[in-house]
C-alpha cells in the first residue's frame, strides 16, 4: 500500500466512533494516560460489531439471518424480555463482543491527545481467522485527523465451554465487508 493512503481510500468499511477526552483520562501531565488507548479501541471494536451484526438502536442483535429491529420495536423487545432473564433472552449485546476474549493489543503512540479534544477511533478488520478476528485501530484528533495512536487487538471467538471455537458462519459473512485486503491504513 502507498504512504500517504487513508481508510476510505481502500477496500473495506471503516467504522468510526467520534468521542471526547474526559478529565478523568488524563495523567499528571494533562495528557491521556497510555492505557485508556485501549478502551477507546474497545469503543470502536464494539461500534464496529453492533454495526456489522444488525444491533437495534438498544444494542440488541436481529436473530441470525432477520433484519435488525426498529427503535419501536427494539424497545419493545427489551422490555418484554427485562422481566425473564434480565439480560435480553438471547440477545447479545454489544455485537456480541462478550464471545470474545481479547489474546493479543498493541498500540504505538504518535502524540498526545488531552483533555476535551475531539478524537475519532477509525476501527476495520485486518484479517479473519478460524477462531479470532484481528481489529485494527487509528485514534485521530479531529478536525486536522492528526493521528495520535494505531494499533492492533487480536480478539478469540469462544464456544459455550469457554474454549476457542470456530466464527460463525453468519458473524464471518456479516464481517468480510470491513476487512481491509490491502492492509491497515497509514497516517496521512
Amino acid at each position: 500500500m502507498a504512504d500517504g493512503a487513508t481508510p476510505d481510500a481502500m477496500r473495506g468499511r471503516v467504522v468510526r466512533s467520534p468521542l471526547r477526552v474526559r478529565f478523568a483520562e488524563t495523567d499528571a501531565q494533562g495528557v491521556v494516560y497510555y492505557g485508556n488507548y485501549f478502551v477507546y479501541f474497545e469503543v470502536g471494536r464494539v461500534d464496529l460489531l453492533r454495526e456489522a451484526r444488525g444491533a437495534s438502536p438498544e444494542g440488541r442483535l436481529a436473530p441470525a439471518g432477520a433484519a435488525a429491529p426498529t427503535a419501536e420495536e427494539g424497545t419493545a423487545a427489551t422490555a418484554a424480555s427485562a422481566g425473564s432473564s434480565g439480560n435480553g433472552a438471547g440477545a447479545e449485546r454489544g455485537g456480541g463482543i462478550g464471545a470474545l476474549v481479547v489474546a493479543h493489543a498493541e498500540c504505538d503512540y504518535r502524540a498526545p491527545a488531552r483533555f476535551d479534544d475531539r478524537l475519532e477511533v477509525q476501527t476495520w478488520i485486518e484479517a479473519l481467522g478460524r477462531t479470532s478476528i484481528t481489529f485494527g485501530h487509528r485514534v485521530v484528533r479531529l478536525p486536522e485527523a492528526e493521528e495520535l495512536a494505531r494499533g492492533r487487538v487480536v480478539a478469540v471467538h469462544l464456544g459455550p465451554t469457554g474454549r476457542p471455537a470456530p466464527l460463525p458462519d453468519d458473524w464471518r459473512r456479516a464481517l468480510e465487508r470491513y476487512r481491509l485486503v490491502e492492509g491497515a491504513p497509514v497516517a496521512d
